[in-house]
C-alpha cells in the first residue's frame, strides 16, 4: 500500500476544491472515494491533511 506524503495529499485535495471529479479523482489515484473526501474535509477543518 502507497504512504501518501502531505504534499502529495494536499495536491488532491486542491484539486478537489478546484471543481475535480471526486470519482475521477479516486480512479487516478487508486484511492477510496471517501478517503479523498476525508482527506478533504481535515483540510477544510483546518487540521491539515494527515
Amino acid at each position: 500500500m502507497k504512504r501518501w506524503s502531505l504534499s502529495c495529499k494536499q495536491e488532491v485535495v486542491l484539486r478537489l476544491l478546484r471543481g475535480d471529479s471526486l470519482d475521477a479523482l479516486s480512479r487516478e489515484t487508486g484511492q477510496p472515494a471517501s478517503v479523498l473526501s476525508g482527506w478533504r474535509d481535515e483540510f477544510l477543518e483546518g487540521g491539515g491533511v494527515c
